[in-house]
């Protein structure tokens, strides 16, 4: 019986031990290496990184401690960050060097493939420029509107946010055509890289002067307020006869798959100010223990934030860390290594099978590949062990769980299971919608979202169906069918017809008209 009781417990302690080299294991493979040795001012990551893995950062040369800046460089990668090559400043065919910059406010990737810059020359001129061969030579627009502190591109138009001349007013104008004439939207949107953050063409989200954030769902002729309030910090020395500039926030959002939108605010000027969004309507503060990263210390400060589509949140701190969240801010957990100052701004972009993460810090550029960490491995068959298949059900021909929405309610029962929506089931025209996030994820399917063609895309096994917004076709594995009526998009949110998916892949489905509940049966 002893020795039982020696040999139980050596198992159980061996056990124990290999989880916890594996969860150790698992975090240490999360860290940054250093891809930049330059001061980085800004960087920008290429929307189509996935494809053409570019990235352009801005360096300072700085002659010696405590002076200001004597010049900008453009630096670009094309393999994604991890090698970079100096680019010569060319404007309309006239080599300047870095020291004719005084500064460059921003840069923007357009559909198109062109690429705006702004900035000011040493000569005081505000500039835009314009460049279709990836940054080898610009070509000036004439704006006249002063110096243009952000842009974004939002669709194919372009967003900037204007500092008008010997006022102490920002105004954030539209232009349709390339840059070269603008429109007025609002005038309180403060004006740095960061405090915009255009998901498409119509869906903005912006910091505002003195800490509130406003979302526009329609282009930015109706805005409200997202209820939340940043705190600021100071940018840097006041000016004489100007009042003190304060850096309030940052916004940044991604798309999912499914084409709803997340979007986070950071507030740098209080501990663990971050706020996270999965419809632009409601905004939920993070739970501030989960950024006390040292016993007695107080929460950290949040600086800058990156968002990912799957609920990857990343966050840059002073505390030499980035934090990172696998699920919408819900936990978080500190990735330190190779990570040894400040990070003044961090951005993230998906690539394959994982996220690539770019930090500046006042020393350079770090470059980081996230790969989110599984909740669950498949064990490796034992000797003896039967091969699937061997007198078992095979996966599709046991018996799935009935899957039930119901009408009016933000959840939705898997068997037993209940799990929490961020939107409602409805009905309309006879018909049951439900948000494609949830259906697809109830199904087991992937999802994929083109939202250039509005175009949903659910796949399972050998089945693939698409479905595109606003049309009555359903397409199941290259045949093409018609529905009654078609999908659509209602806070955000694209909801497709129950019946006709969940029929496409196999499954039957029943109503309750008393209980206003849809049942989703194999």
């Amino acid at each position: 019986m002893f020795l039982r009781r020696v040999m139980a417990l050596t198992v159980a302690l061996l056990l124990s031990l290999t989880v916890g080299l594996a969860a150790a294991s698992a975090e240490e493979s999360a860290a940054f290496q250093e891809v930049l040795k330059e001061r980085v001012a800004k960087f920008w990551v290429s929307p189509n990184f996935a494809r053409d893995g570019t990235v352009f950062a801005i360096t300072e040369s700085w002659p010696e401690v405590g002076s200001a800046p004597e010049g900008f460089s453009l630096h670009r990668s094309t393999d994604g960050g991890k090698t970079w090559t100096e680019v010569r400043w060319l404007i309309d065919n006239t080599y300047r060097q870095p020291e004719e910059i005084a500064s460059v406010h921003d840069l923007v990737f357009l559909p198109d493939g062109a690429l705006m810059l702004s900035g000011t020359f040493s000569s005081g001129e505000e500039f835009l420029c314009r460049s279709v061969d990836s940054g080898r030579r610009w070509e000036k627009i004439e704006t006249n509107s002063g110096a243009l502190l952000n842009l974004e591109a939002a669709g194919s138009n372009l967003l900037g946010v204007f500092r008008i001349p010997r006022q102490d007013l920002t105004v954030l104008r539209v232009s349709f055509d390339g840059g070269r004439t603008w429109s007025d939207v609002r005038t309180d949107v403060i004006g740095y890289d960061g405090g915009l953050a255009a998901l498409d063409s119509n869906t903005w989200v912006a910091v505002l002067d003195g800490g509130k954030v406003a979302v526009t769902l329609d282009g930015g002729r109706t805005w409200h307020e997202a209820g939340i309030r940043l705190a600021g910090i100071s940018a840097g020395l006041r000016e004489p006869g100007r009042p003190v500039q304060m850096i309030w926030g940052r916004v940044a959002g991604c798309v999912e798959p499914d084409g709803t939108k997340t979007a986070v605010a950071c507030g740098p000027g209080a501990s663990a100010q971050v706020f996270i969004s999965r419809d632009l309507l409601r905004w939920e503060p993070i739970d501030q223990a989960q950024f006390e990263l040292r016993p007695k210390y107080s929460a950290s400060r949040v600086i800058s934030v990156a968002a990912a589509p799957g609920g990857l949140i990343f966050a840059g701190t002073p505390d030499d860390c980035v934090l990172v969240s696998e699920d919408y801010g819900a936990t978080w957990k500190p990735v330190t290594e190779g990570v040894s100052d400040e990070i003044l701004d961090i951005k993230s972009a998906p690539a394959g099978d994982s996220v690539v993460v770019l930090a500046a810090t006042q020393d350079g550029l770090l470059r980081m590949e996230y790969r989110k960490q599984q909740e669950a491995k498949i064990p490796e068959q034992q000797p003896g062990e039967k091969k699937q298949g061997e007198g078992e059900r095979q996966p599709d021909e046991m018996v799935a769980p009935p899957v039930k929405f119901v009408v009016g309610q933000k959840t939705y029962r898997v068997g037993d299971r209940v799990f929490n929506m961020d939107a409602e089931t409805f009905t309309e025209d006879g018909r049951t919608y439900v948000p494609v996030r949830y259906l697809g994820d109830a199904l087991g399917t992937e999802i994929k979202w083109d939202g250039a063609t509005q175009t949903v895309t659910l796949i399972k096994n050998n089945v693939t169906v698409k479905l595109v917004v606003g049309n009555k076709v359903i397409n199941v594995n290259g045949q093409s069918k018609q529905m009654d009526v078609a999908p659509l998009v209602r806070g955000g949110r694209t909801y497709l017809p129950a019946r006709y998916v969940a029929e496409a892949f196999g499954y039957r489905m029943g109503w309750d008209p008393a209980a206003q509940t849809v049942s989703v049966t194999k």
